[in-house]
C-alpha cells in the first residue's frame, strides 16, 4: 500500500513541473521600454541667418536725408543684416545698410544726398514657418545723412530711435527665402545742422513720432 503511495507522489510531482515549465514556456518574453523620441534640439535647426536687399532709394536716403532739403529722387539702395537665433521663434538682429540719391533742384542745378543707417533688435515668429512665417520686431536704430545743392548749401542730419514693425518670410528651401519687412511705428531725436551759400549755419533738433508703411524686400539665407 505504502509502495502505491509513493508512485501516486512521484507522478504528482512529475505532472506539477511539468505543468510549471508550460505555463513558462507560453509567458510572452518581456520587451524592454523605448524610450520616447526627444524633440528637435536648437541645434538641430538654422541658428544664423544673412539677409541681403537691393533696391531704390528713397528708403534709407529720405529716411535720414530727406527731411533736411526734401529730395525726392531714386537711386541705389544696399542693406544687410545677420540674425543669430536666440531662442525657438526668438532671433536677435544686426543690419546697416546706405543709399545715394540725385534728383534735379528745380533750379537748374543738381541734389545728391546720401544716407547710412543700422540697427539691432529682437525679431520674434508668430506662426510657423512652413508656409508663411509672420513676425513683429523691435529695434535701435540710428543713422546720418547728407544733402548738398549746387549753388545754395549742404545739410546733414543724425538721428537715434525705435522702431517696431513687421516681417513676412517665404521659405523656398530650408536654406533659401524671401523676406518683405516693413516699419510701422517710430519714435526718434533728429538734429540737422543746414549750412546755405549764402547765409549763417542754423541748427534744428527735434523729436519726432511717426506711423508708416516702408516696404523692401530681401533675399534671406539661412545656415
Amino acid at each position: 500500500m505504502s509502495r502505491r503511495r509513493e508512485l501516486a507522489a512521484c507522478a504528482a510531482f512529475v505532472i506539477t513541473c511539468a505543468g510549471a515549465r508550460t505555463l513558462d514556456a507560453a509567458e510572452p518574453p518581456h520587451e524592454p521600454e523605448v524610450p520616447p523620441a526627444p524633440e528637435a534640439a536648437l541645434g538641430d535647426v538654422p541658428a544664423w541667418a544673412v539677409v541681403v536687399a537691393v533696391g531704390l532709394a528713397g528708403g534709407l536716403a529720405s529716411n535720414v536725408a530727406g527731411p533736411i532739403g526734401g529730395l525726392g529722387g531714386l537711386g541705389p539702395a544696399l542693406g544687410a543684416s545677420v540674425e543669430r537665433r536666440v531662442f525657438e521663434r526668438g532671433w536677435l538682429f544686426l543690419d546697416a545698410g546706405g543709399s545715394y540719391a540725385r534728383a534735379a533742384d528745380g533750379w537748374g542745378g543738381q541734389a545728391r544726398s546720401f544716407g547710412l543707417e543700422g540697427s539691432v533688435g529682437l525679431r520674434h515668429a508668430l506662426t510657423s514657418p512652413e508656409v508663411l512665417e509672420v513676425s513683429w520686431y523691435a529695434a535701435l536704430d540710428g543713422g546720418y545723412g547728407e544733402s548738398a545743392y549746387d549753388g545754395a548749401g549742404e545739410a546733414t542730419s543724425a538721428r537715434a530711435g525705435v522702431e517696431a514693425g513687421l516681417v513676412l518670410d517665404k521659405a523656398f528651401a530650408d536654406w533659401f527665402g524671401l523676406r518683405l519687412r516693413t516699419s510701422l511705428v517710430s519714435v526718434g531725436y533728429a538734429r540737422t545742422v543746414a549750412s546755405p551759400a549764402d547765409g549763417p549755419e542754423s541748427v534744428a533738433r527735434s523729436l519726432v513720432a511717426s506711423r508708416s508703411l516702408e516696404p523692401r524686400f530681401a533675399l534671406r539665407f539661412a545656415f
